[in-house]
């Protein structure tokens, strides 16, 4: 199973490399097309993202097809160990999504009270510096 798993990765690693390779050469070969006037930088940014597009869904049909096959290889037994290990680290993931979010709502609720207590404070000085003026007429 080892082996199996390791021709896997293997596989998908060398699939993700070619993928980035040819996304980099594909981003030089358009870069050069805009410094030579060929192609204007709308239609270069229009190019590279679609190149970007076509490259993310590649690498997930890639993805699918090597969990499918390594699935396939599985007993029903393992496929079903694997299930509910891949079940336990989505309900961990979403945790710490929920732990990630909760601490991100409480750092903006204190910059929040800390822009409230600058602006106050602006005010207060401001009022100050009016009484000076004030008692110098």
């Amino acid at each position: 199973m080892d082996n199996v798993t390791d021709a896997f990765k293997n596989v998908f690693l060398a699939g993700v490399g070619a993928l980035a390779l040819g996304a980099e050469k594909s981003k030089e070969l358009v870069d050069d097309l805009v410094a030579k006037g060929q192609i204007t930088v709308e239609q270069g940014k229009d190019m590279t993202d679609d190149l970007v597009s076509r490259g993310a869904e590649a690498t997930t049909r890639l993805q699918d097809e090597i969990l499918a096959a390594r699935l396939r290889a599985m007993t029903k037994e393992q496929r079903d160990e694997y299930a509910a290990k891949v079940a336990e680290m989505a309900v961990s993931v979403s945790e710490e999504e929920a732990a990630k979010q909760a601490e991100t709502a409480e750092v903006e609720a204190i910059q929040q009270q800390d822009g409230d207590e600058v602006a106050e404070g602006e005010t207060v000085e401001a009022v100050a510096v009016t009484d000076t003026t004030d008692e110098d007429k």
